[in-house]
């Protein structure tokens, strides 16, 4: 009889597990770096990791970063821990390593909010040669002109900083930079940049070069400023709030970190 209900529970157990459906977690199938809830997949096909319950596509392409900065020590451990979630291996230099490393390696150059090149043109020239996309984070260092040749540094006249300010607007929150490979959250179309006031750098809309994306202008009555763009062909992006991503909301270091993707050029925009 033992026998018999031995054999018995083996034959149940194996038509239980024959009748399961196999059910995989973000940290053992897909990573842990990516940011996405851990669900199984479900019955849709989106081709990107783009933190919804669809896992069956999450494969993310990393990027390579090179991020310069001038002397805050604190700047490159905040970024790192930033990157190591989002698919951005990440090397960091100071403004004066910069002009000795060959950034032929990186997709893409991203400065920190410290990163003055005042007293480091040749720094500036080398990062600028190479033709890397660069991503500006500082409320001081704001797009590249025209023709691509150097970064605005502030102006009073066209580039205020509003010390107070840390919410956007979002023109299109159907844009792919708000949806690939991080989906962004945001409240009737209106994003939280930072948990704290850190200064918005924020440049007019008529002083913008024509190719320019708006992806955020400042609250009323600033609509005119516009503080975050991105230009897909230069691959150049203007951050214009100051501080560390480890100052910014969960959804802006998403925001963040699909600007550098699409700017790195692994995830092109439509």
């Amino acid at each position: 009889m033992r026998r018999i209900a031995a054999i018995l529970a083996i034959v149940l157990m194996l038509v239980f597990l024959a009748g399961c459906k196999a059910v995989f977690t973000n940290d053992t199938d897909r990573g842990g770096s990516h940011d996405n809830p851990s669900v199984a997949d479900d019955d849709t096909d989106d081709d990107t990791d783009d933190d919804t319950d669809d896992d069956s596509d999450d494969d993310i392409e990393t990027v390579s970063a090179a991020l310069v900065y001038s002397y805050d020590e604190d700047i490159p451990q905040a970024y790192e821990s930033w990157a190591q979630n989002y698919a951005i291996e990440l090397d960091t230099y100071t403004i004066s390593e910069i002009i000795d490393v060959d950034l032929s390696p990186y997709d893409v150059v991203i400065l920190g909010e410290d990163a003055d090149f005042g007293y480091h043109y040749l720094s500036y020239q080398h990062i600028n040669e190479s033709g890397k996309p660069v991503v500006a984070i500082y409320k001081g260092s704001t797009y590249s002109n025209e023709n691509g040749t150097h970064w605005y540094q502030f102006e009073t006249d066209n580039c205020p900083v509003f010390d107070w300010e840390k919410s956007v607007v979002l023109d299109d929150t159907e844009d792919d930079v708000f949806t690939t490979p991080y989906t962004v959250q945001t409240d009737g179309g209106m994003l939280q940049i930072t948990t704290n006031l850190q200064p918005a750098n924020a440049c007019n809309n008529w002083n913008m070069p024509p190719d320019v994306t708006p992806v955020g202008v400042l609250l009323d009555p600033y609509t005119d400023y516009v503080a975050i763009c991105y230009e897909s062909d230069w691959g150049i992006a203007f951050w214009g709030f100051d501080g560390t991503p480890t100052n910014m909301t969960d959804d802006a270091k998403k925001l963040l970190a699909n600007i550098v993707h699409h700017a790195a050029g692994t995830v092109p925009r439509k």
